[in-house]
């Protein structure tokens, strides 16, 4: 058989029915079966667009889950072959890819990873983070993962303020999809862990927090973003008016009630409702990526249904559970694209990370003397404490937070780490899903838990030898929380 064209898989029911996909690992003792393009809720689109995700129907015979479904409809990013790279775009859009070992599993089940992708409310796709790869490094080692997709941009945080449970207000729509995923495949499988990456890890601290689904798992991974993050959500009274604007710019002005809104939209083409984040609100065609990223056009909102109340009391009341959370050494540069090494460029910088402040000018001055001081637009030690400033305001501080708020209400361990270098699958080998074991710890130097004392003691994964840090970054993502709660 060709190599690129793997054997089929079993035939495995899930409450909808019968799916078969690729037997993408087809050698050895520890072979992997791939799912994808699994149904998890009817296609939201004509009337349940902008509505909580529907139950799909079911079917006769056996599905064919053998590729990835269209990923969700999004603004491609410049430059890219973004349909030869990633397929094509669609309303129809809530799949789910699961790649499972096929020996039989322990008597507990083998530990559920489900991997919601990033990309700040907007773009993102299961795809992106492939199969055979996903396959070989993770499910080979008895690990069922499992990567969704949900509605991005105004199809999946579209609000009218008024209510979901009043009048079908898109709300936090998003969410929902995600959580409805728990619903749809049963492989008798009954350890859940959620993991994933960049802002859209805010997600995975709802569900942790949110009592529709804080049950359905029992660890977490939060990868460069958490719901402590400064962009993670917005009132609903501000992204109701910025739906209002966007009905405006689609040429809806003119309605009686919600429900005559929402009709209007629906009869809208899908792709107008996609967001970019390289179209900066204020500054013509001047592309801010940074700016974007902390005053978002499209985000969750405490919606009152989803999240019926703020995070802190969500908090309080979810279910304790390890987590572990981290984030780069250098995430301030993937949001400084063609930033200039002058002192337009710093102001820039400077504009940005206190978007959100009242006493910006006041801000601006101490973050230059605190970061920056007697350093040189040009000077490279200016550009890493700009890029510093804008990891903090936009990520690492939201980790820092939620490291001090969850440690101070739950016993269950925290473990906060910073990758300095890409250590590859050796890391994956030093834990085990099912409960910790140190006959598998291949850790050279123990990972210790945040305390309440030190909520910032973190593991540091380097070039050469991994340590411990008492500081997260030498203390300065600390000292940025201070500026901004004296100036906010």
């Amino acid at each position: 058989m060709p190599a690129d064209c793997p054997p089929p898989s079993r035939i495995v029911m899930t409450t909808h029915g019968k799916v078969q996909g690729r037997r993408l690992v087809h050698a050895g003792d520890r072979q992997v079966d791939a799912f994808q393009g699994i149904p998890f809720a009817a296609p939201p689109i004509g009337e349940l667009r902008f509505k909580k995700p529907q139950p799909p129907a079911p079917w006769a015979g056996v599905r064919e889950t053998k590729k990835f479904a269209p990923r969700c409809i999004q603004v491609p990013f410049p430059g890219l072959l973004e349909d030869e790279l990633h397929g094509e775009m669609s309303e129809d859009c809530l799949y789910l890819n699961v790649f499972t070992p096929c020996w039989e599993a322990p008597e507990e089940g083998f530990p559920v990873m489900v991997f919601i992708h990033g990309g700040a409310f907007v773009f993102g796709e299961a795809s992106s983070y492939g199969d055979i790869g996903i396959c070989e490094n993770i499910a080979s080692r008895g690990i069922v993962f499992v990567t969704i997709q949900y509605r991005l941009g105004y199809l999946g945080f579209l609000s009218t303020e008024c209510g979901q449970r009043k009048c079908g207000s898109a709300a936090s729509q998003s969410a929902f999809d995600n959580s409805k995923v728990d619903t749809v495949v049963h492989f008798t499988l009954y350890l859940v862990d959620r993991a994933g990456e960049r802002v859209c890890n805010m997600k995975r601290r709802w569900y942790h927090i949110s009592s529709s689904t804080s049950d359905l798992f029992h660890k977490a991974i939060c990868m460069a973003g958490t719901a402590e993050c400064r962009s993670a959500t917005r009132s609903c009274s501000s992204m109701a008016a910025q739906s209002i604007r966007k009905a405006a710019c689609l040429g809806v002005t003119e309605f009686a009630n919600t429900q005559e809104l929402l009709d209007k939209l629906r009869q809208i083409p899908a792709e107008k409702f996609a967001v970019s984040l390289f179209e900066a609100p204020t500054r013509g065609d001047r592309i801010d990526f940074g700016a974007n990223f902390i005053i978002k056009e499209t985000c969750p909102c405490l919606d009152g249904d989803f999240l019926p109340e703020s995070l802190d009391a969500l908090r309080a009341k979810a279910t304790p559970k390890p987590l572990l959370n981290g984030v780069t050494k250098e995430e301030g540069l993937f949001l400084m694209p063609g930033r200039r090494s002058t002192l337009e460029g710093l102001q820039e910088t400077l504009q940005y990370v206190t978007l959100d402040c009242t006493k910006q000018d006041a801000m601006k001055k101490e973050l230059c003397s605190c970061f920056v001081g007697d350093a040189k637009p040009e000077d490279p030690a200016c550009i890493r404490a700009q890029a510093g400033m804008v990891a903090d305001s936009i990520f690492v501080a939201g980790h820092l937070e939620l490291c001090r708020k969850t440690v101070a209400i739950q016993t269950e361990p925290i473990y906060l780490y910073v990758f300095e270098h890409f250590t590859g699958p050796s890391i994956l080998g030093a834990f085990n899903p099912n409960g910790w074991d140190d006959s598998v710890n291949d850790l050279s130097v123990p990972w210790k838990p945040i305390t309440k004392e030190n909520p910032a003691l973190n593991y540091v994964f380097t070039s050469n030898e991994p340590m411990m840090s008492n500081d997260l970054f030498e203390g300065r993502t600390a000292a940025f929380i201070e500026i901004h709660r004296r100036h906010k």
